[in-house]
């Protein structure tokens, strides 16, 4: 814990100690503790439970991961908060000499740029220096958007590619790391740190407040920063991704109406969407923002409201003709924000947060008319899980796009007093985690698209409960997407990397197809005009698609140099030996040399 000290305490005589502990998982790979810490002087508790990986060669990581609770005991009020520790080490550096840093982002709203900002892949190599020993300091952006510069999740090498570690915090909210030397100054360094934590508290700990250790994952791995990102990859293919109806998830296959329709839409004008779909073999029809009475944005928070004029006999209705046809239906909800005058903010304004009349943190594009809904509370929970479920059951929905369009931070904090600023943010944290996990064990076969304007809160909490990711708004442009999709990949697996074709053209390219191939694969437009050919091609490019993307799955090899420009070439690879898929790309040409199928004698 980071803050004010009580009087007369001795941050050196502050240390955890071990009072308890018990195994609660036995076996060869996996093995399981539970702990309880004791902090004599802070007066606090902690229970943790520690989870052990065993690696089993060099593909496959030793991991050690743990979460827990920090819980106060004092009698009286205790120690001033600013911030969490979730993980604080620090090394001999001689194990790493000069190490190197990989870090990601996953962007901001739209990327108007090219090299853009989102995805885009940071190495850095930390010097020793004997004039003092700034971090490489890293968070969340002061509004709140949890990954609009970096991810909670690095990647360290040594300076020799011999060995590293990944680490990974779960945190949709104002996380913080830093990397630098610790000791030493006016000497050549010699201990090398880390800490990751979560922040921008202002809490004045009263008996029994309970603070979370958010989930920490630490992971070895043998080689390079590119082995070490590929063990991570795997990991979070293996361990971190919930599975979809009990079996591993794939990228993705979808068609979304939005680009193509906006507002302007109705069930029958999508019928004609539907069938072209259907014919190219896509795996999902998503309805997006606009089923609801008042349209995007004004209608958010009328979840119960279907708009009769597009809808005139229900949604029921169409999403059977959708899974009449061989796909599965699927919708789009904002569920932690609601307009001022929206039918649930009226029913129930209790729920809500409401922020200043300014916005300290962001710009007045979304001006604070809009509410936020408050995950801290058990009824709204409670609340947003039987909504999931009677969706579920009665609209037959197998895929949610879950956004999130504004900044949370004015909301979470407008009416916190003095000495109890963060618990807002705290709450609906850990509350928006509990809903997703009462959703994917209600609902198995239920796809979660996790989206924030696109990847503004891509961060591993909620990989944990989500199949896939919006990477970004900006998908109109095939030269961006094969950016964000390229340099994606080098941290996470492609089934999280989920974008669609956006643009209002039907002659779309194999550069366009294979741009948009290496994650989530999807439509958007208005697909029943095209002519023949156009509609032949796409099915074609569906069918190259679903035979390659359990490969995309797999390691990850690019071996050409960071792209700056839209039209540098590039080669990128996933799988092992002939059980690979290469792309080349070297605009305006592209292709795609899959695995060669072996003939029977």
């Amino acid at each position: 814990m980071h803050g004010n000290l009580p009087p007369g305490d001795d941050p050196d005589r502050r240390r955890l100690r071990c009072v308890g502990s018990r195994q609660v998982r036995r076996g060869t790979d996996l093995k399981q503790w539970r702990l309880q810490l004791r902090d004599d002087v802070a007066k606090v508790d902690a229970d943790v439970t520690l989870t052990l990986r065993i690696g089993s060669s060099r593909r496959a990581a030793s991991v050690i991961e743990y979460e827990g609770t920090l819980t106060y005991t004092g009698k009286g009020k205790g120690a001033q908060i600013e911030a969490i520790s979730s993980l604080d080490w620090a090394i001999d550096a001689q194990e790493f000499g000069e190490p190197y840093v990989r870090t990601g982002c996953a962007g901001p709203f739209i990327d108007v740029a090219y090299p853009p900002h989102s995805f885009t892949i940071h190495d850095a190599q930390l010097l020793r220096h004997p004039q003092g020993y700034a971090p490489l300091r890293y968070g969340a952006a002061e509004d709140g958007s949890c990954t609009t510069q970096r991810m909670p999740i690095m990647v360290m090498g040594d300076g020799r590619g011999r060995h590293g570690m990944f680490v990974m915090q779960d945190w949709a909210g104002l996380w913080w790391m830093n990397i630098g030397w610790r000791d030493n100054v006016g000497q050549m360094p010699s201990i090398l740190g880390a800490a990751i934590g979560y922040g921008h508290l202002d809490i004045v700990l009263e008996p029994g407040d309970t603070l979370p250790l958010p989930h920490i994952t630490v992971g070895l791995f043998h080689g390079n920063l590119d082995d070490g990102s590929n063990v991570l990859r795997r990991h979070i293919r293996d361990h971190v991704t919930p599975p979809l109806n009990g079996e591993p998830v794939l990228p993705p296959c979808s068609f979304n109406h939005w680009f193509g329709f906006g507002n302007d839409f109705t069930a029958a004008s999508l019928k004609g969407e539907v069938d072209a779909c259907a014919d190219a073999g896509l795996d999902y029809f998503v309805v997006d923002a606009g089923w609801f009475e008042g349209g995007f944005r004004e209608g958010i928070g009328n979840w119960e409201l279907v708009d009769a004029t597009r809808f005139p006999d229900g949604i029921a209705p169409f999403a059977d003709y959708v899974t009449d046809r061989g796909m599965k239906y699927g919708t789009w909800f904002e569920g932690e924000f609601a307009m001022a005058d929206a039918k649930l903010v009226r029913d129930r304004p209790e729920w809500f947060l409401v922020p200043p009349d300014t916005l300290p943190y962001f710009s007045d594009h979304f001006r604070p008319h809009n509410r936020l809904m408050n995950f801290g509370l058990t009824d709204v929970r409670k609340w947003w899980v039987e909504m999931f479920k009677r969706v579920y059951r009665d609209w037959q929905l197998r895929w949610v796009r879950w956004d999130f369009n504004a900044p949370p931070r004015p909301h979470w904090e407008a009416d916190e007093p003095a000495g109890r600023r963060g618990w807002n943010q705290i709450r609906h944290v850990l509350g928006l985690y509990d809903v997703f996990d009462q959703v994917l064990t209600a609902c198995p076969d239920l796809l979660i698209e996790q989206c924030a304007s696109g990847g503004m809160r891509m961060e591993p909490g909620l990989m944990r409960r989500g199949h896939t990711f919006w990477m970004n708004d900006h998908t109109t442009h095939s030269d961006l997407v094969r950016y964000f999709q390229v340099n994606g990949n080098t941290l996470l697996p492609a089934n999280y990397l989920n974008t669609n074709m956006c643009q209002s053209r039907h002659d779309y390219s194999d550069l366009d197809y294979l741009s948009h191939s290496m994650g989530g694969f999807g439509l958007s437009g208005r697909i029943s005009a095209w002519p023949a050919s156009a509609r032949r091609k796409l099915a074609d490019a569906v069918a190259r698609f679903k035979r390659i993307r359990p490969l995309l799955l797999e390691d990850y090899d690019r071996p050409t140099a960071h792209m700056q420009h839209a039209r540098d070439p590039v080669t990128v690879g996933f799988g092992h030996g002939r059980r690979s898929v290469v792309f080349e790309f070297d605009p305006p040409r592209a292709k795609c040399v899959e695995p060669i199928a072996r003939r029977r004698k």
